[in-house]
């Protein structure tokens, strides 16, 4: 969904400019033009060492956020300038992203089975309706917006 909801993606994504950005398990994130040609790799251009990316990715303004399950991180990969670790330490096995128009970040994190934070039926009303996130498995939420400033 788009518009003011979420963009919801888990090995794969599409991007602001029409192109499209999948993760290799056990390897590297690649990013591809709206012609389906190979623009770069992740590791490449950031020179960034991943794990497993098992999840991806993209926000309003293009930039990739990728959930590591191996080395359990959430790093953000702005279209410009070094990548942001997001989050670092509490996650178990984090999978599945949604990035939502307001900022908010959601993180499927397989290995914790915790439950949804307070506050947060409204949003998961929502969720249920899409088949491509398991919504039982959101445990976290972070809004990453306030942890960049």
């Amino acid at each position: 969904m788009m518009g003011n909801h979420f963009l919801l993606c888990f090995k794969h994504c599409f991007s602001v400019d029409g192109g499209f950005v999948v993760s290799e398990e056990c390897g590297d994130v690649k990013v591809f033009g709206s012609s389906h040609k190979l623009v770069n790799s992740l590791s490449s251009k950031y020179g960034h060492q991943f794990g497993n990316p098992a999840g991806v990715c993209t926000d309003t303004e293009g930039n990739i956020i990728v959930a590591d399950e191996q080395y359990r991180k959430i790093h953000l990969f702005p279209r410009s300038g070094s990548p942001i670790c997001l989050v670092s330490s509490v996650l178990k096995k984090p999978g599945g992203l949604a990035c939502s128009t307001h900022g908010l970040l959601l993180v499927a994190d397989t290995g914790e089975n915790s439950l949804v934070p307070e506050g947060m039926k409204e949003l998961l009303q929502l969720l249920k309706k899409c088949t491509i996130i398991n919504y039982e498995r959101l445990c976290r939420c972070y809004d990453w917006e306030n942890i960049l400033k």
